[in-house]
């Protein structure tokens, strides 16, 4: 007969050297492809500037695995956010929320 369930304990230190692993800077940093390659697809293309524009990273560090999906375009926070005489796009939104990261 099985004994009670585990307990969960919390243990900041193991969840620190988790989210600094080979393994979850390697997870990351697929995630921010998936979202950048997702991005360029979603892109409005008038020149093709701002497609090719798009970018994504591994934050460096020793610090949790970080990656930074973004645009070089002077306009991409247009493009994304709107203004008063064009709609946003939300290109990068869409791409977030789009991407089955698993």
């Amino acid at each position: 007969m099985p004994g009670p369930p585990p307990v969960y304990a919390r243990n900041p230190a193991g969840f620190a050297e988790m989210v600094r692993a080979p393994f979850m800077r390697k997870a990351m940093e697929d995630a921010g492809k998936k979202i950048k390659a997702l991005a360029e697809v979603l892109s409005p293309v008038k020149t093709g500037r701002y497609k090719r524009s798009w970018y994504s990273r591994l934050v460096p560090g020793t610090g949790p695995a970080t990656v930074e999906v973004g645009n070089t375009a002077p306009y991409a926070f247009y493009l994304e956010k709107g203004t008063s005489e064009q709609n946003a796009h939300r290109v990068l939104g869409r791409a977030i929320t789009s991407v089955n990261i698993s």
